[in-house]
Parts: C-alpha cells; structure tokens; sequence
C-alpha cells in the first residue's frame, strides 16, 4: 500500500520538506498563499489530496490542476504539491528498502531547481517538465550516487533505434546528469563506480542492457562548438553516442531559461550555438549507451 493522505497537512509540512531540499524558507512566500487559497476551497483541497496521492503511487500527471489555476499559479501549484509530498517519498523509499542516506541526497536535488526558478521567475515555481521529473523523486526511482543521478528499474520504450546496445521492452538505468555542478568526466566514472557497488547491495540480480541517457549534450554536431579538450567531449568516450532526429533544447538548457535575444553579453558557447540557429541551423537530442559488458569491464 502506498504512502496516501487523507486531510490536507499544516503548512509547517511544506515548511520542513523544504529545508530537507535545502530550500530557503523566505522561497516559500507565494506558496503560502496558494496554501491558505486552498485551504479554504474544498474543492481545491480535495483536487490537491488527488494530486499528491497519484504522485505517490506513481500515477502522477503534470497537467495535474491545469483547469484550476492559471499559468504562473498553476507552476505554484506544481512546487506545492512536490513539497507536500515529501513524507509520501520517504516512505517509497522505505519500502524499496534503500538507505534514507540515499533518499536525502535526492531530496536535496530540490535545491538545484529551486534555485534555477528563484533566478529565472524571482519566484518558486516549477514548469510541467521538472515537476513531471520529480514524479521519480517521489516514486523512489531514483538514486543519486555522486554526480550522475540513476533511475531504476527502468525498461526501454523510447522510438529511437538503439539497436545493436538496447531494444524496446529491454531492461535499462537510465542516468541522469543534475544541474548545479560542473560536468567532470573523472567525477562521472566514480558515480559509475559507485553504482557497481550499489547494486550489489541493493539490486544484485537486476540484468539491465545498457545504462544510458538521452540529452542535448549527446548531439556529435555540437563538436562543431566545443574546445577538443571539453568536458562535454570527454563524456563523451564513457560510452556510444546515438543521434536522433529530435530537435533538441539546447537554447533553453545554455541560457537557462531566459529568451536568448534578451540577453546582452553571451558567453562564446551561447553566441556559436545561437548564429547557428540564427542561420537555420538545428541541434538535436542524442543518446549516451554504456552497454552492460562495457560496464562491467
């Protein structure tokens, strides 16, 4: 039985979920707010009840409250019911019988988007595709073992051919590079070290296929743009890059969010890539597969 609620929690809740993520309580202003508006509403309340306990069960949908609230609210919404459902995370992560050491850490993955939305909006609140992610957050899907982030079990059902490593319906962890932190390749191969020994604890007899992710940093074309000696280049040789016909949002992830033509000094990356665009071009998603017997080597 997942972790369910049945009456809306204090605010104080939301309050402590978010120093656990590492959020400052003065972030919260707006969603004090939205709380009382929904506290007072019972059709909101029990909209919101719904919310948090398909989340927990991992039926989540990012449209979750969309007839309800507009855009800027609706992002509000979005971050308040991540926040109330941290026990619901806890408790997933319990029952999957993994440290709550590893729980906290993911918790504290918070702190990375948090601050990403303070500086983009001066305000918490989370866009459909972030709060879609943290459905594995609270799931307890997710593992963060230094600097790569790892979701599993996982099984392929993505529409790119990644054939000879991964078919579909194949087992799979999926990784996950999380902001904040600069891409060390050095860093990543100890992430992937210690994922060998966390399954040995924690999932001995997990046969996965391959450990891959998919990302705007798998584009090969991006080489056209990037010094030999690149971080992003380096990560590259930990596995096989797969393009894809998927264009990609690379303008979003190198300027953070903000409309590029709004911003007056771009730094050389952002100012390549963007007379790129200006002239037609495309970049697109690629993948990064690190087959099994690779991983095990």
């Amino acid at each position: 039985m997942f972790y369910a609620i049945d009456r809306l929690p204090a605010f104080t809740a939301v309050e402590a979920s978010a120093a656990a993520g590492e959020i400052p309580l003065h972030a919260l202003k707006n969603l004090r707010l939205l709380y009382d508006k929904i506290a007072d509403d019972a059709r909101l309340t029990a909209l919101t009840l719904e919310c948090c306990n398909a989340i927990a069960a991992g039926k989540g949908k990012s449209d979750c409250g969309k007839a309800f609230f507009d855009k800027v609210e609706l992002q509000r919404f979005h971050a308040l019911l991540i926040l109330l459902s941290y026990e619901a995370a806890k408790a997933n992560y319990a029952r999957a019988h993994y440290a709550q050491a590893d729980f906290a850490v993911v918790w504290r993955d918070l702190a990375h988007w948090a601050q990403f939305y303070l500086d983009l909006y001066g305000d918490l609140r989370f866009d459909d595709n972030v709060f879609g992610w943290y459905f594995l957050h609270i799931a307890g899907e997710l593992i963060q073992l230094g600097r790569l982030q790892f979701q599993l079990p996982d099984f392929y059902r993505e529409e790119a051919d990644l054939a000879p490593f991964v078919e579909t319906g194949d087992p799979i962890i999926d990784f996950h590079i999380y902001a904040g932190d600069p891409l060390d390749v050095d860093a990543c191969r100890d992430s992937l070290r210690q994922l060998k020994a966390w399954l040995k604890i924690n999932k001995p007899d997990y046969d996965f296929r391959a450990i891959i992710s998919h990302s705007w940093l798998f584009d090969a074309e991006l080489a056209q743009f990037l010094p030999e000696k690149s971080n992003i280049r380096k990560f590259w040789t930990l596995g096989h890059l797969v393009s894809t016909p998927q264009e990609s949002d690379v303008l979003w992830r190198i300027f953070a969010g903000r409309d590029p033509e709004s911003v007056s000094t771009p730094n050389a990356l952002q100012k390549k890539i963007l007379d790129f665009y200006r002239h037609g071009g495309k970049l697109h998603y690629g993948y990064l597969v690190i087959p099994h017997d690779e991983f095990e080597a």
